[in-house]
């Protein structure tokens, strides 16, 4: 048994060579009893495994990762930290423990930094994916001349919150029926397509004449 009572837990608690001292009692009256002799025990340092919560999210709007620990002690405080590494859609590469912002594919990985433990190899895709912009395809109707085309209606006065261009799908359409209310199938290109989706929509158009 440890000498003066001693906790084992708390004698071996930390990684490396620690020194002990050690009481032997013995039942046999051939053998005399030893006190506090001087021993030493090698302690390694504990593996515990982690998991990744990856969340991500879209552009404008990403979570963070979080990670968990499991098998650490208890009342040991065991820091983690998680790096992002990967590339976003605009072709920049990324290695950092801040989030990213841009839409992209990345990976993150979580690393600790303690003595007395050995974290197993833990990681995960973190994925921001390209964000839906907001859109008024509703918010205006157009007036054609019959027998125009649709790429000549000018939407440019068409409500956007980000850069980027409405047009018809079928542009070189000819408006060959008059009439109110004809619906067109139209989309919003955003400028910056590596961090926004294109989002397809539809233009009432007054075809008038004839």
């Amino acid at each position: 048994s440890l000498a003066n009572g001693t906790n084992v837990l708390d004698k071996v608690r930390d990684k490396g060579t620690q020194v002990i001292y050690l009481d032997f009692t013995s039942t046999d009256d051939n053998y005399r009893s030893l006190t506090n002799v001087e021993s030493s025990v090698e302690v390694k340092a504990k593996v515990i495994t982690g998991s990744i919560e990856a969340n991500g999210g879209s552009y404008g709007d990403v979570i963070a990762a979080e990670a968990t620990l499991s098998g650490v002690e208890l009342n040991d405080t065991v820091e983690v930290t998680l790096t992002y590494t990967g590339t976003a859609n605009d072709g920049t590469t990324y290695n950092s423990t801040i989030v990213p912002t841009k839409a992209g594919t990345y990976e993150v990985t979580a690393t600790i930094v303690d003595v007395n433990y050995d974290l197993a190899e833990t990681k995960a895709a973190f994925v921001i994916e390209k964000a839906s912009p907001t859109t008024y395809f509703n918010s205006a109707i157009f007036d054609a001349d019959w027998s125009s085309k649709l790429e000549d209606i000018d939407l440019s006065s068409v409500t956007k919150d980000i850069d980027g261009t409405y047009v018809f799908v079928n542009p070189e359409t000819i408006l060959e029926d008059v009439g109110n209310a004809q619906v067109f199938e139209a989309k919003f290109i955003p400028t910056d397509l590596n961090n926004y989706k294109e989002v397809l929509g539809a233009f009432v158009v007054n075809v008038l004449g004839g």
